[in-house]
């Protein structure tokens, strides 16, 4: 956070990839500290991590606060994803990469949003974390063996490989058209109460066509104002007629549409245990108690409850009449 708040007050170009180099590696490979649909359900449900300098604390508060206070630095810099993409993109020149009109692709910008709300939706009527399975980004960054790559389902597969492929031919594709945690870190660019004081955007130079009007849509990435990131007049390239973006608009449509699908599908299967109500186990007494098992596994994931086995026990024998 630091770094990036440095970088866009007095950095350049090198600084800046330098950051999204260490986002990848440090925030994305090491330490998995990726923001997804799962930190904005958690924060939306007001379960407040434990206080103190976790993983946890800082991805469900520390990220919102920090777009709060000088806009959605995060998807600029911090996200290890969005890093990813970037330097992706860098590996195609310039002069190779469509030409698409930014101007008709303006549309495709409310899919991500459209996937944010049916997934916060699904979530608040089932109460089941599954249905927030079309976020990749839950997964991308995780090395536990239930999350492993082996185990990712052909959707998942098919999702990123649009969006890696579409981030080399089209910068930060996936930020710009389908990401719900981008989505709805946008939202909170309104507010930007340290605006002021931050270095003015161009937005007249900017790759994704967003003007002043449309602030929310800005994602920070300071690449209007780091001229070494561009090859030619940024400008007289986004207006330039280009390749038709009927093809790009169908291809972030289908993403969408089976992203928000994913969501769906789970809400159907987890509708039949909502409605029967919670799981039911004997209690200590002998008689049967609710135990929400949604909540113990969110309190494990916080660090508040612990996933072991206890130290001392009474087991029950089970052979009693």
């Amino acid at each position: 956070f630091m770094a990036a708040i440095l970088v866009t007050l007095w950095g350049g170009f090198r600084s800046r990839l330098a950051v999204l180099i260490l986002t990848l590696v440090l925030g994305g490979l090491v330490l998995n500290t990726q923001y997804s649909s799962e930190q904005i359900v958690t924060l939306l449900s007001l379960e407040a991590p434990a206080v103190g300098w976790t993983g946890t604390f800082l991805l469900v508060l520390g990220v919102p606060l920090l777009v709060l206070l000088f806009g959605n630095l995060y998807c600029g810099y911090v996200c290890p994803f969005g890093a990813a993409q970037e330097l992706l993109g860098y590996l195609l020149p310039r002069r190779l990469r469509p030409v698409v009109p930014d101007t008709q692709m303006r549309p495709a910008r409310f899919v991500r949003y459209a996937v944010l709300f049916v997934m916060i939706l699904a979530f608040f009527l089932s109460r089941n974390r599954t249905t927030l399975s079309g976020d990749p980004l839950i997964r991308i960054f995780s090395f536990q063996p239930s999350f492993s790559v082996l185990n990712w389902p052909a959707w998942m597969w098919l999702v990123l490989t649009v969006a890696l492929a579409g981030s080399v031919l089209v910068v930060r594709f996936w930020c710009r058209y389908l990401c719900p945690a981008g989505a709805f870190l946008s939202l909170l660019n309104h507010f930007t109460l340290l605006k002021r004081w931050l270095p003015a955007k161009r937005f007249g130079r900017c790759e994704f066509s967003v003007t002043a009007s449309e602030y929310v849509d800005c994602i920070h990435c300071d690449r209007c104002r780091h001229p070494a990131t561009q090859s030619g007049d940024t400008k007289s390239c986004v207006s330039a007629r280009g390749t038709t973006p009927y093809p790009l608009l169908a291809i972030v449509l289908i993403a969408g549409v089976l992203m928000a699908g994913v969501s769906t599908s789970q809400l159907r299967r987890a509708m039949p245990t909502v409605l029967e109500g919670p799981a039911a186990t004997a209690g200590a007494a002998g008689q049967p108690r609710d135990v929400d098992l949604e909540r113990i596994r969110t309190l494990i994931e916080q660090g508040r409850l612990s996933n072991k086995e206890a130290e001392h026990y009474k087991k029950i024998d089970d052979t009693r009449p």
